[in-house]
């Protein structure tokens, strides 16, 4: 879809695909890292609060991109 909305016509449009593949970088990135710091049962109970708070604070920062995208998808796609 953003390959797509990167050749569209409006600069809007390509400005915002573009800042949506830069950020998913960032959530990738802090993704990666929750999952290397609580990947196995002994991680977890090893620190249950941290991984509780951190897994509310990855899972917040990825449903808030799903609601941009999705907020955002059905203005930007009818106008590429």
């Amino acid at each position: 879809m953003y390959p797509e909305l990167l050749n569209s016509q409006s600069e809007e449009v390509r400005n915002t695909a573009k800042a949506y593949i830069d950020e998913m970088g960032t959530i990738s990135e802090t993704y990666m890292v929750y999952k290397e710091r609580f990947n196995t049962r002994s991680k977890i109970s090893a620190s249950p609060d941290s991984f509780a708070s951190e897994s509310d604070r990855v899972f917040s920062v990825i449903e808030k991109r799903i609601d941009r995208e999705e907020s955002h998808y059905i203005n930007f796609y009818g106008d590429k």
